[in-house]
């Protein structure tokens, strides 16, 4: 194994309840064969939703600061937080399932013998959300499963690899457009699309890239703030969109009344919208991105009591837990 991949693997460590990793090697190669070999497996599978419920925004403030809000509604696992400084592109900050690289929920890849973590390597391909210096964030939901029609002029690339591209080579909501749209993205089935991805930059620029079965689309809004949950927002009216998803609902009916001023109120609407835990799902992890100062306010599984302030670009800035966050008041709950 290359020193530099070893010293990747050795950089795995424990922070507060926070497992964390730092790329020191180049993982385009590897991510192009695992992408590569994942394509092969779903050219033989059939596309099914996942069973996750995902609840994302983004508002730009009257403060002028942009925020991203996401709940990761999963079935349960722990979480990895991922530090990439790609040569010819922009470090990023990035989290991902542990169960991706190797390790069901309740494992310590910390204390595990260092053989055991080769396939902690991967963990640069599975972005399930991010932000990288720019100031640029970009965050998966999943939606119904429909087909992409991909194009014979573009290569295969898997979901969490498209976000992974965007991380690392875009700084805008039109640059992270132009790079899914290069590609035929592909996701449970090597023919099928069963998400959608919120995009915002630090300019105050926001989006869901929805795919259409041609092209992703730039979904914008009217407002200052946007919603996505698991429903697809295409050719539906604000009213039906929040007809279809409670979760939706909630978070739209409390950024159109104003009452998301901060990160800790934004916080606050994520707990309002984060599902009661149970065997099959429960909010693993739960993050505000402040764009302005690329600073991330995190919450692992769904203990509002506890947030960690994430600075930009060093892990080690993991604060200790800086507040304990309330429900906000405004439009329910998602029970």
């Amino acid at each position: 194994m290359p020193a530099e991949q070893i010293k990747t693997l050795a950089s795995v460590h424990k922070q507060h309840a926070l497992i964390h990793i730092t790329f020191y090697h180049d993982y385009d190669a590897d991510n192009r064969n695992l992408n590569n070999r994942i394509f092969k497996e779903a050219q033989n599978a059939s596309a099914q939703q996942p069973p996750i419920h995902c609840s994302l925004f983004s508002i730009h403030t009257a403060r002028n600061r942009t925020l991203v809000g996401r709940n990761f509604d999963n079935p349960p696992c722990d979480t990895l937080l991922v530090l990439t400084r790609p040569a010819t592109g922009y470090a990023s900050f990035a989290f991902t399932r542990l169960p991706d690289v190797g390790f069901a929920k309740g494992s310590d890849p910390v204390t595990a013998p260092f053989c055991e973590r080769s396939d902690m390597l991967k963990a640069s391909f599975f972005a399930a959300d991010g932000m990288n210096e720019k100031g640029l964030v970009a965050a998966l939901a999943a939606v119904k499963p429909h087909n992409n029609n991909p194009s014979p002029d573009k290569a295969p690339c898997f979901i969490t690899l498209a976000v992974r591209h965007i991380l690392d080579q875009a700084a805008t909501v039109e640059e992270a457009a132009d790079i899914v749209n290069s590609y035929n993205v592909f996701d449970m089935g090597a023919e099928t699309i069963s998400h959608h991805i919120l995009v915002a930059d630090a300019s105050g620029g926001a989006a869901v890239l929805e795919h259409n079965g041609t092209h992703w689309q730039v979904i914008r809004s009217a407002t200052p703030w946007l919603v996505a949950a698991n429903s697809p927002l295409f050719a539906r009216t604000e009213k039906e969109r929040q007809l279809v998803c409670p979760r939706y609902r909630i978070a739209a009916t409390c950024l159109q009344k104003g009452v998301v001023t901060d990160w800790h109120s934004a916080m606050g609407l994520l707990r309002n919208i984060a599902g009661p835990p149970n065997p099959r799902n429960m909010t693993d992890w739960s993050v505000i991105y402040a764009l302005s100062d690329k600073t991330m306010y995190l919450v692992l599984n769904a203990a509002f009591d506890k947030v960690y302030r994430i600075g930009f670009p060093e892990p080690t800035q993991i604060a200790d837990p800086v507040a304990k966050i309330e429900q906000q008041a405004c439009a329910g709950r998602n029970e």
